[in-house]
This record gives structure tokens, C-alpha cells and sequence, in this order.
């Protein structure tokens, strides 16, 4: 999938519902543009040299920040014998830092680093099926 750009109010919630299938990873980035990244949302399967693990970090002026990791992994790939198993996130705009709901209930805290006041782009990239992208 390409890059996804959608102007919003400043305080919002994301919801993103996808049926994951057994990729290394995917992304949801949020910010100003490509090389400002508020939030970057990586959970990974099998993916540089993490396994079951969750990045989230920040972009500025194209430079990574410190990795935030989270090891709680509750995404499940699917398989040609199961039916594809559903995973919804939810992240929602704090003003100073996001809030990601995890499928299993878990939150996620992660400072808004860039001081951003409002999100001009969304970036989904990843080998999955959207069911739902809801601004809110």
C-alpha cells in the first residue's frame, strides 16, 4: 500500500482493523510528512532481527529517534488451514503522547516526541487486509 494523507482535527482516534497473514511485519506511521514521523507503529513477526516484538519510535527531519519496544505481542498470523485471524488497534492523539489499544486489551504509551499539534499523514505499509480505517 502507498502513503495515505488526510487532514484531521487535533484530537482524534484511529482505528484500524486487519487481517493479519503471516508477514514480517507491517507499519502505521503518523506526522507532517514522510520524514516526520509522530508515531511509527511496527509490530514484527519475524523482521530485523526482532521476533514478536512491537517498535514504536519518531522521525524528525528524516532522523530516527530511540526505539520504544514492547514485548506483549498479541498479533496472530494466519495459515492456509486456519481462518484468517482479525486484529484490531486503535491509537488515539493525546496532545503529548498516543495511546495504542492492542487486540488483547494491552495499551501502549508512546511520548509525542515531535510536538506536533495535528496529523497531516497517515501511512499504512504492509502485506495485510484493511477491514476498517475510521477517523473519529
Amino acid at each position: 500500500m502507498g502513503a495515505k494523507t488526510a487532514t484531521c482535527a487535533e484530537n482524534w482516534e484511529r482505528k484500524v482493523t486487519v487481517n493479519v497473514f503471516w508477514i514480517p511485519s507491517f507499519r502505521v506511521n503518523l506526522g507532517k510528512d514522510e520524514h516526520n514521523l509522530a508515531l511509527h507503529f511496527n509490530p514484527r513477526f519475524n523482521a530485523c532481527d526482532d521476533t514478536n516484538t512491537i517498535i514504536c519510535n519518531s522521525r524528525q527531519e528524516g532522523t530516527w529517534g530511540t526505539e520504544q519496544r514492547e514485548t506483549n505481542f498479541p498479533f496472530l498470523p494466519g495459515s492456509r488451514v486456519r481462518p484468517q485471524i482479525q486484529s484490531m488497534v486503535c491509537i488515539k492523539f493525546e496532545w503529548n503522547f498516543f495511546v495504542v489499544r492492542l487486540p488483547d486489551g494491552h495499551y501502549l504509551n508512546f511520548p509525542n516526541r515531535t510536538e506536533t499539534t495535528k496529523i497531516d499523514y497517515v501511512q499504512v505499509i504492509g502485506d495485510f487486509v484493511i477491514r476498517t480505517f475510521a477517523f473519529e
